[in-house]
Parts: structure tokens; sequence; C-alpha cells
């Protein structure tokens, strides 16, 4: 073998594991875990502007490639932190808690969270949100309702209503990243917030 087929043997392996690799992220990215980045303070404070996300996919199914169904997978749990694709914005994805499932009956009451005519424990709200009343409302088979964390931030389903259990794209369990960019002008580079840093979400 000469040096020409040497280096071309060598070349052809790094390819091949190189290749090999792509697959197997790209798997991992549609199948199993994604990456997000939370662009505002609606999950505050569970979730801050600023940091990365990774949500675990398994749970809700496998999404099958170009027929929009999905194989095996299970209802959300109340209280999860999940991503989902938005109603009504095509390639969107939001970020919210599920609070209430279907047939639960959902009602606000000066801001405090009622479900099935019962004061229910709002994980991570922020002491003293004041917001209008809303509801009852009964979600309907094959869906969940989901609120911000800030109750404040109405861009949930009070807005859209409930959302199809279809349209569930993952579990958010770990902040593995937080930048801050409020900060000063003469600042070139956001803040790195260290104590959030891989901290795992209920």
């Amino acid at each position: 073998m000469g040096l020409n087929d040497s280096v071309k043997l060598v070349l052809r392996e790094y390819a091949e594991s190189l290749i090999l690799a792509l697959l197997l992220a790209l798997f991992l990215r549609f199948f199993v875990v994604s990456a997000y980045r939370i662009p505002s303070d609606s999950m505050s404070p569970t979730l801050l502007k600023g940091d990365f996300v990774l949500a675990y996919k398994l749970p809700y199914g496998v999404r099958i490639p170009f027929l929009d169904q999905k194989w095996a997978g299970r209802a959300p749990y109340r209280g999860e932190v999940v991503v989902f694709r938005c109603p009504g914005r095509l390639r969107s994805t939001c970020l919210k808690r599920v609070v209430a499932l279907e047939g639960d009956r959902v009602e606000l009451r000066d801001g405090e969270l009622w479900v099935n005519e019962r004061p229910a424990e709002k994980e991570g709200a922020g002491p003293g949100t004041s917001v209008a009343n809303y509801g009852p409302v009964v979600v309907p088979p094959g869906h969940f309702f989901a609120l911000s964390d800030d109750l404040m931030a109405k861009e949930d389903s009070r807005r859209w209503g409930a959302v199809a259990v279809n349209e569930l794209e993952g579990r958010v369990f770990l902040i593995w990243l937080s930048l801050d960019w409020e900060v000063s002008e003469s600042e070139k580079w956001p803040a790195l917030r260290r104590n959030r840093l891989f901290q795992w979400i209920n």
C-alpha cells in the first residue's frame, strides 16, 4: 500500500466517523433532547430572560417526520414546564407551565389559580401577583391548559385557549447556561449568571 493509499484510508475513516457523529447528533436533536433560549421574563422567577435550557422529548412521544403524528408518549403532568408549538404561530415554540389537564375546570380568582373548585399551588409564581379574573373554563379532551409563571404575562392559554397534547415538543429539565443581557452599555459582553448554571427544573 502506497502513501497515497494510506492517506486516503485515514481520510475515509475520519469522514465515516464525522458522518456517524453528525447523524447521531441529528437523531438526538430531533428525537431526544433539544436546546432553547428564553427570550422573555414571562416564566420568571423559574426561568429568566437569557437562560438556555434543555428539553427532553421522549416522554411525550416521537414525532413522525412529514406526517405530523406522534408515536407512543404520554400526556403531561400538572406542574411540568413544557415546550410546545405556539397556537396560531407557524414554526414558533412556546414554553409554559402545565396547570390543568383534560376535564379540569380552571379559573383565576383575583390572581389565585383554582382547579376543580380548589385553590391550586401555582409553582414558580412570584408573591403578590395581581391579575384580572379569568374563567372558569373546562379543558377539552386531548388538551392541556398552560400558564406563564409570571401571571402578568398573558401570552398563554388565557389568550389562546387550551393547547392540544399533540403540539408538545418536550419537558424542560435543565438550565445549562444563563446570560444577563441587562448590563450597562459600557459592557461589551453579557454577564454570566453562575448561580443558575446546570440548575434542574422541577
